[in-house]
């Protein structure tokens, strides 16, 4: 993705930060939301959005009159609805860039489920307490030294390189999710390589 491309916003129906998740809403290029989300986001977001997908049991009939044709019901139980609002992105031209508010939070099965789900999309997770950021190849990173990372590599084929953090990357065997978890940086800025898609987690300062 381009450094300046405007984000495709996704909104589940996790835990956000509200003025967060206005900030991303009024720049964002597309605003796509789970239905179970829609309510809650029309009463605290004065953004309309492009789309609210997902089975539509879970929206009051009040918010569907108001989003009229912009809901979009998709009644199979085959995907969640954070899957179908991924493939509605695609079929739209959407993804080059898309961002997930709402993600993790209420429930932990929905919350890894989600993780998992927008990383194989290749989607930028925004918590309340974090990011997470898919990374291919290389990536830059700027933040604070101290910081809290967290990585996570779903192959266990990844080989990893890094710079910036206090426990380099370099050997580290993925036999499990938690194999580079609880990282910390040792600079303002660090770089991680990777022959695999991962997850790179920097937590916000608290």
């Amino acid at each position: 993705m381009k450094p300046d491309e405007r984000a495709t916003v996704i909104v589940a129906n996790g835990e956000w930060d509200t003025r967060t998740l206005r900030v991303a809403a009024f720049s964002a290029a597309h605003i796509v939301v789970c239905d179970g989300a829609a309510d809650r986001f029309l009463a605290e977001i004065p953004v309309a959005p492009d789309l609210v997908i997902g089975d539509c049991d879970s929206i009051s009939s009040e918010s569907a009159a108001r989003l009229g044709e912009r809901l979009c019901k998709v009644p199979s139980q085959e995907d969640n609805d954070l899957s179908k609002a991924f493939t509605a992105c695609r079929e739209r031209g959407w993804d080059a860039n898309m961002v997930v508010h709402g993600a993790c939070g209420r429930r932990e099965d929905h919350s890894l489920g989600n993780i998992f789900r927008a990383l194989e999309a290749g989607a930028r997770i925004e918590t309340p307490y974090g990011t997470f950021t898919p990374v291919d190849d290389a990536m830059d990173f700027q933040t604070r030294e101290g910081s809290a990372v967290s990585i996570f590599a779903t192959d266990p084929e990844t080989q990893m390189a890094s710079t910036g953090l206090v426990w380099p990357l370099e050997g580290v065997k993925f036999e499990n999710l938690y194999c580079a978890t609880l990282n910390k940086t040792c600079a303002e800025s660090f770089t991680v390589k990777t022959n695999r898609r991962v997850y790179v987690y920097v937590a916000k300062e608290a």
